[in-house]
């Protein structure tokens, strides 16, 4: 699977406290090989994306295949 990041995610990303860039990272690596493990958002705006908790953090995936 693919991973594709939206335009100006490495600058917030960098913003970030370097715990949450960690666990963040590891999460991404997670989806990149086993997508299922994370949740559907199931109703709301970002409805159909997977998303993970890094810190106090949420995070959306929107992948392709």
């Amino acid at each position: 699977m693919t991973v594709l990041f939206a335009d100006g995610l490495s600058e917030i990303f960098g913003e970030l406290p370097e715990r949450v860039q960690q666990r963040a990272a590891q999460s991404i690596e997670l989806l990149r090989s086993h997508p299922r493990i994370y949740p559907i958002r199931r109703r709301g705006l970002m409805r159909g994306y997977r998303y993970f908790v890094a810190g106090q953090y949420l995070f959306y995936c929107g992948y392709i295949y």
